[in-house]
């Protein structure tokens, strides 16, 4: 998998780039991690291409993994949905509402 176009990817086509709190005018090279957020915002603003406004760092899980586990990546990496991948190939994809259909079965705990 190369990549990911989700919901969060193309939101930034309607919206601007997040301007960081701190912007070197004369542009010497200091990290700021606003900086890189506006950076990134604005090439997915700016993008025509699948290849422009995808994640290419997708988080993904085999079909063998536990609900908790699925669960605690999506909160600890803030998304919505997650890949399920069999011999590197998608056969599904696990969002929130599938978790919490789960949790809430008569039972499931």
């Amino acid at each position: 998998m190369v990549g990911i176009v989700s919901d969060a990817d193309l939101i930034h086509k309607e919206t601007s780039p997040r301007t960081p709190g701190f912007f070197n005018i004369l542009g010497a090279i200091i990290y700021y991690s606003g900086v890189a957020r506006y950076r990134e915002d604005f090439k997915k603003l700016a993008a025509t291409k699948t290849s422009e406004i995808m994640t290419s760092e997708v988080i993904t899980v085999g079909g063998d993994a536990e609900i908790e586990e699925v669960a605690a990546l999506m909160v600890d990496h803030d998304i919505k949905r997650i890949p399920v991948l069999e011999n590197g190939a998608v056969v599904g994809i696990i969002g929130i509402a599938d978790i919490v259909k789960t949790l809430a079965r008569p039972g499931s705990r």
